[in-house]
């Protein structure tokens, strides 16, 4: 398996509509490594799904991807078709859905659908009971029991749909797996059986792993690393503990400050009250409409991707970077 991972350069999607062109996403640069979990946070409407899609390669018309790579194991998973994609699906990319009802098959039973996606991408013949021994080990691994195999899907709980799900999604043992909310559809308790189990999936089998959601808690334990979307623009990203602690963005101290915290009053998003629209993006920073810090070069100069720390990054005017190490290493020096 690759240690690289993922590496996103220049993602750009747009959507050609009869009232314009939707800058959908907006040349975006991410990388995701081995063993890791990438949480992408944003409002509804920033990109989120948008750029999953893109890198399953199932944008529908009328979105299509305008420029930019997605570099897996040295291969380019934009610049594949025909059967190079087919052959890649589910063997190094796995998808997990939102809704796991409306993604497993209502008349097949959970095995034979994990059966289909385990013969469709082997090559040599398997036996009938090795085959059910491994589609028996890939269920256990998620904690479901054996006789779920045999149960058609309307026969389980939600929590057992998504985790039947996630035991297709690491069938193959891909080198990425991309959950679009994958815990969203569920009650608290189930959410974190399932997260647990993701948790476990990335540490055993050492995959890379892009998660979409909202849900900030679950993102703070789940989360390695955070990339914050805003109209189709990564604002902020870097470990999450760092970016949750001391947000270097305005927009993801606002999305920080909109969990409720005892003792905490909640933040409120300043200025225009929805995000702006993408067939004709304002010229320099993109949040401008809605910062509280916005100035007058925030709305003619798109602001640079200033360094915070060695592995964080915030595109404002405002941030603070992080002085050169002969700086700090004179600064130690003098003391």
């Amino acid at each position: 398996m690759s240690t690289a991972g993922l590496e996103v350069r220049g993602l750009d999607i747009r959507y050609d509509t009869t009232r314009g062109v939707v800058h959908a996403v907006s040349g975006i640069d991410f990388d995701v490594r081995a063993g890791e979990l990438l949480g992408l946070i944003g409002e509804s409407g920033c990109g989120k799904t948008t750029t999953a899609m893109a890198l399953l390669r199932l944008l529908q018309p009328p979105g299509r991807t305008h420029a930019g790579t997605a570099t897996l194991g040295g291969v380019d998973l934009l610049a594949l078709s025909g059967e190079q994609l087919r052959r890649v699906r589910w063997s190094k990319v796995a998808f997990i859905p939102q809704g796991a009802q409306n993604s497993l098959n209502p008349v097949l039973p959970v095995g034979r659908q994990l059966a289909d996606v385990i013969k469709a991408h082997t090559d040599d013949r398997i036996d009938r009971s090795a085959l059910r021994e491994r589609i028996l080990g890939h269920l256990n691994s998620v904690g479901l029991p054996s006789r779920v195999a045999d149960m058609y899907p309307h026969q389980l709980s939600g929590g057992m749909k998504q985790r039947a799900c996630i035991a297709m999604a690491i069938a193959l043992e891909p080198e990425l797996i991309i959950a679009d909310e994958p815990t969203s559809a569920l009650d608290v308790i189930v959410q974190r059986v399932v997260a647990q189990t993701l948790d476990n999936i990335k540490k055993r089998l050492d995959v890379a792993i892009v998660m979409i959601g909202h849900d900030m808690g679950l993102m703070a334990q789940l989360a390695d690393r955070i990339a914050v979307m805003y109209a189709g623009k990564i604002v902020e990203s870097g470990p999450t503990a760092e970016v949750f602690a001391a947000p270097a963005h305005p927009y993801t101290a606002q999305l920080v400050g909109s969990v409720p915290t005892p003792g905490k009053d909640l933040t409120v998003m300043t200025g225009e009250h929805r995000m702006p629209d993408l067939r004709h993006p304002p010229a320099g920073c993109i949040f401008q409409g809605r910062c509280p810090k916005a100035a007058d070069v925030c709305r003619g100069t798109a602001p640079p991707a200033v360094r915070v720390s060695p592995d964080r990054i915030s595109f404002c005017h405002f941030a603070q970077a992080q002085p050169p190490a002969s700086s700090v290493s004179e600064d130690v020096s003098h003391e």
